[in-house]
């Protein structure tokens, strides 16, 4: 028989990337965070956020908002997944900068 020739592709389960917009509000004190989807093809869909290394409640999704610790400088990171995977991102505030 005549085949043309070709090759079997698996699909490919992308895991969910992300980056950590942050703005603070002088008015109010408070931060606020907020995951960014940077993989188009597999966004989160469930969300952990952490204050140097200790749980937060308190997030609505990929927005955490919160007055900050009187510590000089502090690392907030997200954990997040969805079917395909997890992943993680965080960024570092200090204050006196």
């Amino acid at each position: 028989t005549d085949s043309e020739p070709g090759f079997d592709v698996d699909p490919v389960y992308s895991e969910p990337t992300g980056e950590i917009d942050e703005a603070f509000d002088a008015k109010s004190g408070k931060w606020t965070f907020i995951l960014r989807s940077t993989n188009s093809d597999s966004a989160p869909t469930n969300w952990t956020w952490y204050i140097d290394d200790t749980l937060q409640s308190g997030a609505n999704g990929n927005v955490f908002e919160f007055t900050p610790p009187h510590s000089e400088s502090y690392v907030v990171m997200c954990i997040f997944w969805n079917t395909s995977g997890y992943g993680s991102a965080s960024v570092t505030i200090n204050k006196n900068t």
